[in-house]
Formats: structure tokens, sequence, C-alpha cells
């Protein structure tokens, strides 16, 4: 049965709520002190000296509480405001602020220090920890609601996963671990399976970590493998983030994966928080037991933030999506440009291998190397120029491009551009040694492409400096004019294909 958006939706942060609430009486219990699986309710057995006595079942602690705190700013705000959330988060601890019976318990130490600092007028930018040891699942507990709400671009929610941080978990490890989960969730919504989704999420990860200017080091230690062989459901942030992977892994429903959570002891309500958030938006709030829906305590203070959620799906129901760019749904684009007798073209990477983000979901490019070439040689091009270094080449599945060039009788030229060095030395010798071959080619009224990996960035600067040189009668920026328009043509096509998909 294919499961509506809002049923995902509402599954998500219920499933954190119930998750939450189930595993605060088992809180603080190593494993092996834990009743069995099948035993494990709102109500613990009768003989199980459970945690927080005075808290009656089915009540939310510290985790979502948070998470409502952040979800009514966004609310509010309709976007995410850090300030504000610092205050909702103050409220929290001062007021009851969307704690049930507005009671405040289970708080951790960590975040207790960050806001004594966020109340003393410490800015929310720098209250929380930034030592190796503030490295607390404080912030991760609460992130979800991010992800539920955000429709635009990856780079939007990571930054503000990251800045929702700040207050209390100012460390990067646990903004990372912070924007992995929601990048997380938003592929379990597009590709409706766990395990895929965290595999494409560790794809992009390190991609926006790096836009944010965040640690590639810190970001490779939450994704080490190494941190799946010794999970234990603790309080520390990246064995959280995997203790919630192995129960969606090890669980086939709601139900199964909470108990799974619970069931790694220790900091019981917070796996069972981050994982049930997940598996309520992989199964849906349907899949939520109705015994433990009933015994949730403080529905009234979520009803609103679900209406709110729904209405937001319906006016924008595409949270996340996946859009797999092959050759013969996406035609490779190419705009060209005349110089001399010929036409000089610019275009993406055929037969490119490559996953990346962008406003228009998660892009897996899988093209054919042959089907790209073969339109290109219908074309009638003569010449194809590579912009990319070698390492490059074999990055994104190239290596036999030279080869099927010289099968189909086009010849295939180098230009090498790095990311990283720009237009130097290197790049200038080889323009000026490049820049007759091309003349020849174009003023006999061939045709000739330089590709990029995309269309912004080397391709841009490349072309430029190619029209500049070969056609020196143009005035002053002419050539950076058109070079611009021919891009910008080009990833406008490109879009459209995208937008229609």
């Amino acid at each position: 049965m294919r499961l509506s958006q809002t049923d995902r939706i509402r599954g998500g942060l219920l499933g954190l709520l119930v998750g939450d609430a189930l595993g605060v009486p088992y809180e603080f219990h190593p494993a092996q002190q834990l009743p069995g699986k099948e035993l494990l309710e709102m109500v613990p057995p009768p003989t199980f000296l459970r945690a927080h006595q005075g808290v009656p079942p089915g009540t939310w602690s510290d985790d979502g509480a948070q998470a409502l705190v952040l979800l009514e700013s966004l609310a509010r705000n309709q976007r995410f405001v850090l300030r504000d959330f610092a205050e909702g988060l103050l409220r929290w601890r001062e007021e009851g602020f969307l704690a049930v019976d507005g009671r405040v318990f289970d708080i951790g130490v960590q975040t207790v220090h960050a806001l004594d600092r966020l109340k003393s007028g410490i800015p929310p930018e720098v209250s929380g920890g930034a030592a190796e040891m503030d490295n607390g699942n404080g912030s991760l507990m609460r992130v979800l609601p991010l992800a539920l709400w955000y429709r635009g671009p990856d780079i939007d929610v990571a930054r503000a996963a990251l800045r929702q941080s700040l207050p209390t978990h100012a460390h990067p490890r646990a903004q990372i671990a912070c924007i992995h989960l929601c990048l997380w969730a938003r592929l379990i919504y597009a590709v409706h399976d766990a395990e895929e989704a965290w595999d494409l999420a560790a794809v992009v990860l390190p991609e926006v970590c790096d836009a944010l200017s965040l640690p590639a080091d810190e970001v490779a230690l939450v994704l080490d493998p190494a941190n799946g062989a010794r999970i234990s459901g603790s309080g520390y942030v990246v064995d959280t983030l995997w203790s919630a992977r192995a129960s969606l892994a090890r669980g086939d429903c709601y139900e199964a994966v909470v108990k799974e959570a619970i069931a790694l002891g220790n900091d019981t309500d917070t796996t069972a928080a981050v994982a049930g958030g997940l598996a309520g938006i992989l199964y849906g709030a349907e899949s939520i037991p109705a015994r433990w829906l009933e015994t949730l305590r403080g529905r009234e203070l979520v009803a609103p933030m679900l209406e709110e959620l729904a209405r937001r799906t319906e006016q924008t129901p595409r949270l996340y999506r996946r859009v797999r760019r092959t050759s013969d749904l996406f035609p490779l684009q190419v705009v060209w440009q005349g110089v001399g007798s010929g036409h000089l073209g610019a275009s993406s990477c055929p037969g490119v291998q490559l996953t990346s983000s962008g406003p228009e979901g998660l892009v897996e490019h899988r093209r054919s190397l042959e089907i790209d070439l073969k339109q290109l040689a219908n074309l009638e091009v003569a010449a194809i120029v590579t912009l990319l270094e070698p390492d490059e080449v074999l990055d994104v599945g190239i290596d036999g491009l030279v080869v099927e060039c010289a099968r189909l009788g086009i010849q295939w030229l180098h230009l090498p551009l790095s990311a990283e060095r720009g237009m130097d030395s290197y790049f200038r010798n080889d323009l000026a040694t490049l820049l007759p071959a091309l003349a020849k080619l174009l003023l006999s009224g061939k045709r000739v492409v330089v590709h990029g990996l995309d269309w912004d960035g080397r391709l841009l600067q490349s072309m430029a400096k190619l029209l500049a040189g070969l056609q020196p009668e143009w005035p002053e920026n002419r050539a950076t004019r058109t070079a611009t328009e021919m891009v910008r043509d080009g990833h406008a096509a490109t879009q459209a294909l995208l937008l229609d998909a």
C-alpha cells in the first residue's frame, strides 16, 4: 500500500514522540537488565525498576519537548530563526513550554550548562559547548522537525541543522551528525529504504559540509563504518546515530524498530526517539500501534503542530525527490555559438556517473557514454575538449572516453582546469597550445564541444577564455557575456528536463 505524504510526515513527528515516551521507563539500564523485547511497553513489567518513577507512562521527555520547541518556532516564523529557537529552549527549561504537564525532567548536563550560559546573556551562536567531550546527543534528538519542514535544497536544511545545534552542542561533530540525520530522513522519504537512504546521504554529506566549512576529518569520523561495530545506545552523538541505523536495519515495522532501539539499553528514550522518528517517516503514522498512541500524553500540544505540518504538505507537497538522470531520459544538452565558419558548443559531461544534490533534490547521474557520444557524432561533432583533470576522469567513470571518441572518429582534446588551482600557468600553457588547433577546426566549418561536470564554474571560465582567444576582434567582455549566456541557456534547458521528471 502506498503511503500518503501527510501520513509519512505525521509519522515522523509522532514516531519521535512515541519512541521517546516508550523509552523513558527503561533509561539508564544496560541492555542485559532490560525485559525481553516482547515485554517493552509504555508500562514495564511490575518487577522492573523503572527510571523516572514519578513520571506517568506515555510522557515524552526532553527529546520530544525540544523537538516541539523547534517545530513551533519553525511554524510561527515560517523559517528557522536561531534566537527565537534559543528563547524557546529557555522557555522550556524555565516554564515547561511544550513539556507534558509543564514538567521538565531528564535534562542533560551539557544542556543545563549551555542554557545557563544562554540565560546569562551569552548569544546562542556561542553558548553551546564546543570541546571534544561536548558531543552528547542533545541536539541530534530534536533536529528531525527540520527535515519534515524544509522543502528546498539540502544546503538550506543542513545550515539550519547546524545552527539549531549551536545553543547547546557547538562541536562540529554534533553539527555534522545533525546534518546527516536530516539528509538521511529526507532520503528515507524519497527512496522508501533506510539503508539505501543512508548510503545516499553519505554521498551528499561531505558536499554540504564542505560548503558550510565543516572539517572533513569530522565528516569521516561520523561516517566511519567502524561505528557500526560498537553501538551501545549511549548518549554519545555518533553512537546514537549509528544505533538508530542498526535499529532500522533490524526492525521491519515501527514497533520492531523502536523495540530494537530500546533493547540496546542506556539512553533508551533518545535512541528510540531518533529511530522512531525515522521509522515513522518510513512506515507512516498508521504503522504506530494504537495502544501506544492512546497512551501518549500531551496530545493536545501535538495536534496544532500536526495540523501545521499537514497544511504545509498540502501547499508544497514534495518534501524531497530523487531524479535518476540517464542518457535516454535526459539527452545531453549542447549550446552552440558560431565561431568562424564552425560552431563551438558547451555541454555537461557525457557518460558521467555521479551523485549530487541541488534545488531539485538528489540527482543521480547514470549516463551512458556510448549513447552520449553517439548523439554528438550524429551532430557531426569533430572534436571534444575535456576540462577535467585525469583523476576526475576516473572518479566520474568516463575513463573510456578517449577510446570511444577514437572509435567514432571524434578527436579528443584535453584542457585540464584544476578546481583547486584555477587558471594557473599550466592551464594557460595548455590553452595557448590548444587554441591554434581549435581555430583550424572552426575555420574549416567543424563543430567542437567543450564539457565540464556542470554548467557553472570551470565550464563558464574556460568558455570565456576560449571565445576570447578564438575571436580576438570582439570588444572587451563580449566573450565573457557570450559564455555566460551559453551556460545560462544550457542550465535552463537541463532544469526544464528535470522539472518534467
